[in-house]
């Protein structure tokens, strides 16, 4: 008896540990993510549908996200010279250019859907293996240059809290003596 109260005390501390300073990065999380098209007999458990806001085509995507905002570094809008189309240029950590170029090298054709705040932003095709450890993808039309040049200052920010609460995680679980 003693034992299993032990146990599920020992478990109870280390689920609360492992909570602390997390929560912020766990919400940024749900603020940024990219996720690959699915095959559409993927069955329903196995996936997530969303109409994409510019289009209105209903995408099958993998609920788990490719990539998130630990593994963003920055965002820029940019305006396509020949079409004047507003687009977002995501940048990726070193890890985070890896598993793009993995996935885009196995996803050739198929969509990435972009998500912000949980939603389904907008969606790009995967022309080829993603080597640059680049994203851009559509900002959508019923957004204003005004309105994306400050959701791109907003998730810049967020981003940039993200990687500064990453690095002092890091920090922390160095050993003592070790060099970057």
């Amino acid at each position: 008896m003693k034992r299993r109260l032990f146990l599920g005390l020992c478990s109870l501390l280390l689920l609360t540990l492992s909570g602390c300073g997390g929560d912020k990065i766990k919400g940024d999380l749900r603020m940024l993510s990219f996720h690959v098209e699915t095959s559409p007999s993927m069955p329903p458990g196995m996936r997530e549908e969303a109409a994409m806001p510019d289009s209105g085509q209903v995408v099958r995507f993998n609920p788990k996200s490719l990539l998130t905002s630990n593994d963003t570094v920055g965002v820029e809008l940019r305006e396509v010279p020949s079409t004047k189309e507003l687009v977002f240029r995501f940048v990726f950590t070193q890890k985070g250019a890896q598993e793009l170029y993995q996935e885009s090298s196995i996803s050739v054709g198929r969509l990435m859907v972009t998500k912000i705040n949980g939603r389904p932003f907008s969606a790009a095709r995967i022309t080829g293996p993603i080597d640059n450890g680049e994203w851009w993808t559509p900002v959508p039309k019923n957004i204003t240059k005004e309105q994306a040049l400050e959701l791109q200052q907003k998730t810049q920010e967020t981003l940039s809290k993200v990687q500064e609460s990453l690095k002092k995680q890091r920090d922390r679980t160095k050993p003592l003596g070790s060099r970057d």
